[in-house]
Order: C-alpha cells, then sequence, then structure tokens
C-alpha cells in the first residue's frame, strides 16, 4: 500500500516511501480553506470539499472533509501503521495499527491482505489514548487512488474524526460515449446519541454518460448488499437498503458530486446525503469516492446514525 496524502509539506524532506514506490505529500499551498471552485468545468461549478485550490485533469488532486479534525495522514509500510495527526487523547504517537480482520461476513473489509486484491482495504484502531478510534483505508488498483475514514467511538454528537481522498495523477475524459464502474465500498457508522461504532461494506455500481457531460448531470449509480457488522467479533448486525448515487456531474478536472438517498421497506425516506468521487488515469478507468449519509436511530438510544464510507471502482469491460 501507499500512504494516504496528507498537507503537511513532508516531501522536502524526503517523504516517507511505503509498497510501491514514494509518494511526496501535498504542500500546504496547495491546499484550499474552503469549498472548492472547479472554475465552471464541463458541467458547471461544483460544491466540493476543501483540498486541492486549483484542480485540472493533469494534476493530483486531493479533498478531506469540510470542519474534520484529521486532515493528515501518513503511512509506514515497514510498520504498516498510520500516524493521524489532532485526534484528541488518541495516545502521545498519534499511531494507527491494523486490526487483524474478524471471522465477518465477507469482501471488503473482513478478508483484507497486504498486497491482495484488485484493491485493497484495511481497517485500524489508535494504539493506546484515553478515547477510540477507528480507521477504514482503501487503496485502489493502480495505486493512484486511495482513500482514508477515522471516527471515534467514545463521544456522543458523532465525535472528532474526518476523512480524505485521492488521486496521485491525471486523468483523461473520454470524449465520448458511456462507462459502467464496479468496485466495492467500505465505512464506518457512529451515532450522535450513543458511543460505539459500527463497520458497513458492499458493492458499488456507477454509471458515466460522457457523451453528455455539457448537460452537467452525467453520473448515477447504486451501493448494494450492505451489510453493517460488529468490528470486533465480525457478528451481522443488520443490512440496509440500497443507496442511491442521484444523477450528480463531473468538471473538467474529473472530479464528482451528488446526493445520495435511499428508502425502507415502505418506501419511505430513510437515508440522506452527499457523495464525493475523483476520476483517474487513461480513459478515466479507476475511479474513487466518498459517501456520507445519515439516518435515524432505530435504537433505544434514539438519535442519528452517520455512516462514512468509501468506495474504489474500475471501469467494467
Amino acid at each position: 500500500m501507499k500512504k494516504i496524502l496528507g498537507i503537511l509539506a513532508l516531501a522536502a524532506a524526503g517523504g516517507l516511501a511505503a509498497c510501491g514506490g514514494s509518494n511526496p505529500l501535498l504542500a500546504v499551498a496547495d491546499v484550499a480553506d474552503g469549498d472548492a471552485d472547479d472554475g465552471g468545468g464541463v458541467g458547471g461549478d461544483s460544491d466540493l470539499p476543501p483540498g486541492t485550490a486549483s484542480p485540472s485533469a493533469t494534476g493530483a488532486i486531493f479533498r478531506l472533509e469540510e470542519g474534520s479534525e484529521a486532515q493528515t495522514f501518513i503511512y509506514s509500510a515497514g510498520t504498516d501503521t498510520f500516524t493521524v495527526d489532532n485526534m484528541p487523547f488518541d495516545g502521545d504517537d498519534n499511531l494507527y495499527v491494523r486490526v487483524p480482520a474478524p471471522a465477518g461476513p465477507g469482501d471488503p473489509v473482513s478478508t483484507l491482505d497486504p498486497g491482495v486484491g484488485p484493491a485493497e482495504f484495511a481497517v485500524y484502531n489508535n494504539a493506546e489514548g484515553v478515547n477510540a478510534y477507528k480507521m477504514v483505508y482503501g487503496v485502489g488498483v493502480s495505486t493512484e487512488t486511495r482513500f482514508a475514514i477515522v471516527r471515534s467511538s467514545s463521544y456522543n454528537d458523532y465525535g472528532y474524526g474526518g476523512f480524505v481522498y485521492e488521486r496521485d495523477g491525471s486523468v483523461v475524459i473520454p470524449a465520448g460515449g458511456s462507462a459502467n464502474y464496479t468496485g466495492e465500498y467500505a465505512g464506518i457508522r457512529n451515532f450522535d446519541n450513543q458511543g460505539g461504532v459500527e463497520l458497513v461494506d458492499g458493492e458499488v455500481l456507477i454509471n458515466v454518460d460522457f457523451e453528455d457531460l455539457n448537460v452537467g448531470d452525467a453520473v448515477q449509480g447504486f451501493i448494494t448488499g450492505r451489510t453493517v457488522f460488529d468490528p470486533e467479533t465480525g457478528t451481522t448486525i443488520t443490512t440496509l437498503p440500497t443507496l442511491v448515487l442521484n444523477t450528480g456531474s463531473i468538471t473538467d478536472a474529473g472530479e464528482i458530486n451528488g446526493t445520495a438517498t435511499s428508502t425502507d421497506a415502505g418506501g419511505d425516506g430513510f437515508e440522506s446525503g452527499e457523495y464525493f468521487a475523483i476520476l483517474s488515469g487513461a480513459d478515466a478507468g479507476e475511479m474513487v469516492g466518498i459517501v456520507v449519509v445519515t439516518s435515524g436511530n432505530p435504537g433505544a438510544a434514539g438519535g442519528n446514525i452517520q455512516e462514512t464510507g468509501g468506495f474504489l471502482a474500475n471501469v467494467t469491460p
């Protein structure tokens, strides 16, 4: 695996090498404090998370959750650990260690090994500290796309955390035609009225209509087979309805955003939120994305559940 890029300018110090080679961190000057404006794009302006200030199809793009505490994730291949900055009471060394896979429901979170996959997903915990944190990390087939999500199980009101997602290189967006992207999804569910977290996994299918990018609405998709399970035992807690990635837009830099919703068995609204993604590679063959949705908590504690998931997908031949 490679490391998640951060916003510290460590490249000048040589960075940290990881499986597949070194990958310098983005410099502070490349990171915008506010929402990104793509400058028009092929589908018009998009309201994207903070990150790369002037994204283009020819360069790397980095995004992080607006208002999040976690902004820098650095991977050390030699120890298979991360350091994650700015998380309160997660231990003096900010160290996150890989969690042995529980005997869970299957791909992608519970059957993970470095170097195995088409895409790789893994779960990490903070090694010490008063409060507990859990992190899900994913890296794409090319190793040019990746995401990381960290959330706490020790707070009400969702607690501290954040997500980052990125591509390392460039993208060539096809001049026409359409493409179907398939892949895997994994994430963390936490609560605003109780402690603890749950893990969730599933499969993603996204359709992109490159022929009609000029109309601005050329992306749609689904996350299916979502299974929620206990992160310690792998025991299935529940299954969730299909999450619909409603028709969204693409910028000329290859960035995507739209709304995400689901309905319950009775057809009533169940979850709502947003999704963000980045296309990568020749002929836009790869995609990395983040989904954040909330729903009511049916448990005794009441309140709401927040699900933050990441997906990695490739064009299906």
